[in-house]
């Protein structure tokens, strides 16, 4: 009895240690909940997922600053979701379009939002640990505005920094803006129907789920880049056809209906088509605007699909 009563003692001392292997005290955060809901403007939070909307009324003028503390120090990105975002559209600033009067700046993206947004999302960089342990979100709202939106915030605790860490699915690759990690859904460029933001680069990534032979299938694809009303591929995109004109998305070597393989599709090339990409790799869709603005350069929105 003696010796069975020291191993139960042992088993229970084992088992409350190993409790304290949790990341939200290893990250100093003394909290508890895990979720803030509607923060306020001029407000900082350490909470895991943050929701935080427009301020009640109209016709205020503002700026809206959200401060993001990190959660824990295994922290690397920041995921934000726009489930709905009206603000004015982008201006014409030189030549071509650019958010100047009312915006969102996401501290640590390379461009400001604007314009009208639909269940749309963002990655940023957010190293807690090595770089810094805040970053901010800011609302320039104009005088007499009615913009309004709806997002909420995502904390993503990256599985290469500790055993501990539960891996998360939605952790993007490095250096994708947009990831989208399920096996299907849509897929819309910044304020799709309206014209598009100009001088950005930026990669758009799917989750192959570890399978080395997925493909990624487009359909119900809307497209019309640089206003061009012709289909161009590849060179074209660059330059001769379009002039100096550069936008364009670049898939390596996809399969577009009766057509043979292209890389750089322009004006409205993949307009009603479907397109399959059989690269190895990881499955990136890269965007890129110019410093030109044309008529209808409405953007790109598609239906994907990652078939094993």
């Amino acid at each position: 009895m003696g010796v069975q009563s020291i191993w139960l003692t042992v088993v229970v001392l084992v088992f409350v240690d190993s409790s304290l292997a949790n990341p939200l005290l290893e990250g100093g955060i003394t909290g508890r909940t895990l979720y803030q809901q509607n923060m306020k403007c001029g407000t900082r939070s350490a909470f895991k997922r943050i929701t935080m909307s427009s301020p009640t009324g109209s016709g205020y003028s503002q700026s809206c600053e959200y401060t993001i503390r990190g959660y824990s120090t295994k922290v690397c990105q920041i995921r934000v979701d726009f489930f709905s975002m009206d603000l004015e559209q982008p201006r014409t600033t030189g030549a071509y379009a650019v958010c100047t009067g009312e915006y969102v700046t996401i501290e640590g993206m390379q461009f400001d939002l604007c314009g009208i947004l639909r269940n749309q999302h963002v990655y940023v960089p957010f190293d807690v640990r090595r770089i810094t342990d805040e970053m901010k979100i800011n609302f320039q709202v104009n005088s007499n505005s009615y913009a309004r939106w709806d997002m909420e915030i995502n904390q993503i605790e990256c599985n290469h920094k500790a055993a501990l860490v539960t891996p998360d699915e939605r952790q993007a690759p490095d250096g994708c803006l947009q990831y989208f990690h399920q096996a299907a859904g849509r897929v819309d460029s910044f304020n799709f129907g309206n014209v598009y933001y100009g001088n950005t680069r930026y990669a758009i990534c799917f989750n192959r789920n570890y399978n080395e032979n997925a493909m990624l299938e487009l359909s119900e694809i809307t497209f019309q880049m640089d206003g061009i009303g012709a289909p161009y591929f590849d060179d074209m995109c660059l330059n001769g056809a379009s002039g100096d004109s550069k936008d364009y998305i670049a898939i390596p070597f996809a399969e577009v209906t009766n057509q043979d393989p292209h890389s750089l599709f322009c004006g409205d090339s993949l307009d009603g088509e479907d397109v399959i990409f059989y690269g190895t790799g990881p499955i990136v869709i890269h965007v890129n605007t110019d410093r030109q603005l044309a008529n209808d350069e409405t953007g790109f929105s598609f239906r994907y699909r990652i078939r094993p």
